[in-house]
């Protein structure tokens, strides 16, 4: 359930000259944390880490993380037009790098150390929504990063949006039959994330083909064969798409809806990974509609259609926002058809979440949010 967040100011659009000062500060406050993850992800990754450094780097970090003040509806230092599902994102991340710092302050070091670890997954999360934002091929790591596996040094790279060096350390990592046979699950990782990369953030099915290529060249077993070759009549039948690519709120929408409509033929049960890349592409097309129009006539729908994109991946994408943008949806239109329709897709994942083999029991919170969120997703009476 976690992904990545470092410099989000790098996929925001340009503000008027009132707005400046606060995208100033915003800049800021996303170096500093970049310059921080930087210095502390291998430190992370150490078996015997100077516990004084890094509960005052942990501090630091969840000081950053709960200043980022990116709250949608609420006075933020993000500009009024960007995607407001950059406000769960830094919520989650906040959370988490707090519930570290105590951890790690509590004595309770390395489990602090692999929550810290798993967030450096909400940068990646928040960096590959779509091809909003320049890369920045030039930021310099740490020297500290040359202990760090490929894999995370691919994630740090993402990270920090030196996409083209994290798509072909990704893309290196596909091919390399020594790994996918001791790490097949870190393989496995890597080449998901090359292709959501090359399909959301470069918008660019022949990298993605690259990685595929060299990802079908590997020993690796039927289910994953099957998906490379799923994907790659996707992106081959992308390359020949002759559409220019949506720029309005209802363009994006419309195009969205679509390719979701493809995808659902295509798909012949919940976990068949056929579509991906047509999720893939709606997904990065939906959230540039948010970020055009966070509040549009058709956000809330936006939402909903995010939450099922992102309820299909599921582990591809290794974010779990969809109950966040079905819960959002009902918010932003309570008692709507749409609300109730939001409300079953998030009461269905709560319920499967919470069942398996010791039984089934909803903790009170979730009842208690259930409770709430069927109230506004029911119909008023007239």
């Amino acid at each position: 359930m976690k992904k990545l967040l470092v410099p989000l100011f790098l996929g925001l659009v340009m503000l008027p000259v009132t707005g400046r000062g606060a995208l100033r500060k915003w800049n800021a406050q996303m170096q500093e944390l970049a310059k921080l993850l930087n210095e502390m992800v291998p430190e992370m990754s150490e078996s015997n880490s100077d516990t004084a450094g890094l509960e005052k780097h942990a501090k630091k970090l969840a000081e950053l993380a709960q200043g980022l003040g990116v709250n949608p509806g609420h006075e933020s230092l993000l500009p009024p037009d960007a995607d407001p599902t950059l406000g769960f994102v830094q919520d989650l991340f906040a959370r988490e790098t707090k519930r570290g710092y105590h951890a790690i302050k509590s004595g309770y070091v390395d489990y602090g150390k692999g929550i810290l670890r798993n967030t450096t997954a909400y940068c990646v999360a928040c960096h590959s929504r779509n091809s909003s934002g320049p890369d920045f091929p030039s930021i310099s790591l740490s020297p500290k990063t040359d202990s760090l596996s490929p894999f995370e040094k691919a994630q740090l790279l993402a990270a920090t949006r030196q996409f083209d060096g994290a798509i072909e350390m990704l893309t290196t990592m596909a091919g390399d039959e020594a790994f996918a046979k001791s790490r097949p699950m870190e393989w496995s990782r890597a080449v998901k994330q090359g292709l959501t990369l090359a399909v959301r953030v470069k918008e660019d099915p022949d990298k993605g083909l690259a990685v595929l290529e060299k990802a079908s060249k590997v020993q690796a077993p039927n289910f994953a064969i099957q998906n490379t070759q799923d994907w790659k009549v996707s992106l081959l039948a992308w390359k020949k798409e002759k559409e220019k690519r949506p720029t309005t709120e209802a363009a994006l929408h419309r195009r969205a809806k679509a390719l979701l409509e493809k995808a659902k033929a295509q798909q012949q049960f919940l976990i068949d990974r056929s579509a991906d890349v047509l999720y893939l592409r709606a997904s990065a097309l939906l959230h540039e509609q948010l970020r055009l129009a966070p509040r549009g006539e058709l956000a809330p729908e936006g939402l909903f259609l995010l939450g099922r994109c992102y309820e299909v991946l599921g582990e591809l994408d290794n974010a779990p926002w969809h109950e966040t943008f079905y819960e959002a949806c009902i918010r932003q239109r309570p008692h709507s058809p749409l609300a109730r329709s939001c409300f079953e897709a998030f009461e269905s994942s709560v319920h499967f979440g919470y069942s398996g083999s010791g039984g089934f029991a909803l903790p009170e919170d979730v009842q208690q949010t259930l409770s709430e969120l069927r109230k506004l997703a029911a119909t008023k009476k007239k």
